[in-house]
């Protein structure tokens, strides 16, 4: 392929679309090109791998300053002073 690739796969089966000659993804290329699905799905179980552990303490607010999110963090104080 020569192009940008798209792979699409909820489950079974696999798509494979060239993005630059086929932008309406009407030709299905993974038959033809089962290297290229490999490759692609390799590089995204590398990316997984490579993500940071979730924080699970984090309130889910950013730690920015400012008045929105210091009104943001009040809110959420708020509400779990509330649920208490």
């Amino acid at each position: 392929m020569r192009g940008q690739s798209s792979v699409f796969s909820a489950g079974s089966p696999t798509y494979l679309f060239d993005m630059l000659d086929d932008i309406e993804e009407s030709q299905d290329l993974s038959a033809s090109e089962p290297q290229t699905i490999e490759a692609l799905e390799q590089t995204f179980r590398q990316w997984k791998r490579d993500l940071p552990e979730p924080d699970h303490k984090s309130d889910g607010i950013a730690d920015t300053e400012g008045p929105a999110s210091r009104t943001q963090r009040k809110a959420l104080n708020d509400l779990r002073d509330i649920r208490r």
